[in-house]
Parts: C-alpha cells; structure tokens; sequence
C-alpha cells in the first residue's frame, strides 16, 4: 500500500492545474457522490459527467479506492497507447481518487516490438490471467484476487448447468465444453459489462451485478434462465441445455453471501430450470 496524501481544500485547484500542464488529462473523481472534476479555463474545477465504468470494481478507479493506493495500467484507444495512474488521495478526510493520463508517443520506448504488436501482446497477456479460455468468462484467479472490490455488487447469482453429469456422461467432455462456452457466451449477453460473469469449475457460475435493484433481479435472472433454454449448441441441437439460478440481493453484499445464493440455487435445483431470488 502506498503512503496516502492529504490535500487541504484550498490546495487542490492549484495542485490539478500544476499536473494538467504535464499530463494529457487528470481528473478528479469522488465516487461516493457520483461526481468528476476537472481545471476548466478560468482555473475553477469543472464538474464532468462520470461513467458506468468508474464503479465497476474492476476499474483502476475503484481497485485505487478500495485498496487505498495508487493504481497503473495501460490503456488503448485505435493507435495511441496511454498510461493511466489512479492515486487514492484525501481531501480534508474525503476519499478522493486522482486520475492522471500520459500518451505515449515515443516509438523509441518499444525498442524491437512495433506499438501494434505491443498492444496486442499486453491484450493478450492480460486475458490470459484473467479469462477462462473455454468460456470466456473471469476465471477462479480472478474471483480470487479480487474478492474485495466484487463486495461492491448489490446482487449475487450462482449458476449451475442442470443434468451436468449426464451430459457429460451421455455425450462426452467434447460435447459438455461445447455446452459450458454456449452457457458462458450466453450468459455474458444478458448483463452488463460492467457486471462481473465468473466460470468456477465444472458446472458452476457466478455473477456479481452492480447497482442492481432488488425489484428488476428476478426479472434479469428470468431473462438469462430463458435465454439459456432457448439456445442450441453448434454442432450439436439435440443437446438441450437449461440453468438453475440462486439470486440474493443486498445493499451490503458480503463474499460469504455466495454461501445464501448457493442455499437458493439448491432450492431451485429441485425443480430444474428455475429460478429462487431471496
């Protein structure tokens, strides 16, 4: 964890239009209120409308907040290549993250690697530790790593593919993998990005939905569970596929809350393509 810095009030404007003279772009962001700021043109700080993104728990905004400490990466845009740092900060003990973004225009830095294939290989590297290659989704090592900013979700619903060892059984791993990359891809079309869609193992899934509101939760799951049972596998349409679902909501979501989805999906095992919401 990096040391934490505390600003006064009156010593933040200055500090913004100090690092908007050597950055691209810096921002300041204050999650709790939904709000961006940054040095408009008479030095005053503009508010600036603030994406979906910056509450998903996989942004670098948020991973800087929950961790308390300051966040780098690297993002793409078409050709330009551009390093982003969010820096946990207080504001007169109001929890700030500062977001500052270099371009970098220097081709010289990629030494024998081209700028392509510099961003095709972090692309991919980055997906290898964190995409399961068969469904697509986020893997255990992402679930792992980051349980602590996944407690920001509102909702959990745990997935099992039914009748999962008789597929296996009746018509083999190949087929059962077909079926498990159907599922994940299906699944991942009905939420949104920023949700998170885990692949655990074997017949198991999880997803973590943000801001989700507890009367439209059983009326999303509804739309997964039906979508499922309406998909055909390729190569394969007599393979019918169908999903039980345990959904629990909570305004405070705890990762032990995995164990009360897991309650309501058995429940909704004993029927089979079906859903149980608390």
């Amino acid at each position: 964890m990096s040391e934490n810095i505390s600003f006064k009030r009156d010593e933040i404007i200055p500090f913004l239009k100090q690092l908007s003279r050597m950055f691209t772009y810096v921002s300041l962001l204050d999650v709790a209120a939904g709000k961006k700021y940054i040095t408009a043109e008479n030095g005053e700080l503009k508010t600036v409308s603030v994406g979906e993104d910056a509450s998903n728990p996989d942004s670098i905004t948020m991973r800087a907040l929950n961790g308390k400490t300051q966040i780098n990466k690297f993002e793409f845009l078409k050709q330009n290549i551009f390093f982003v740092t969010a820096k946990y900060i207080l504001i007169e003990s109001r929890e700030y993250v500062l977001e500052s973004v270099s371009m970098i225009n220097n081709d010289s830095l990629f030494k024998d690697f081209g700028k392509n294939d510099f961003i095709r290989l972090f692309n991919e590297y980055s997906d290898e530790n964190y995409r399961d290659p068969l469904t697509t989704c986020y893997n255990r090592r992402y679930y792992d790593d980051q349980k602590q900013a996944l407690q920001k979700a509102t909702a959990i619903a745990r997935i099992d593919l039914d009748l999962y060892r008789q597929i296996r059984e009746t018509y083999g791993p190949m087929v059962t993998e077909a079926a498990l990359k159907t599922l994940g891809i299906t699944i991942q079309k009905c939420v949104r990005k920023t949700d998170s869609v885990i692949y655990l193992e074997g017949e198991k899934f999880l997803i973590f939905f943000y801001g989700m509101k507890q009367p439209v939760l059983k009326g999303k799951l509804e739309e997964i569970r039906s979508a499922i049972q309406r998909t055909v596998i390729p190569q394969h349409p007599a393979v019918k596929l169908s999903i039980s679902i345990g959904g629990y909501f909570s305004e405070k979501i705890s990762i032990n809350d995995i164990t009360k989805a897991q309650k309501l999906l058995d429940e909704a095992r004993l029927h089979l393509n079906f859903v149980v919401v608390n």
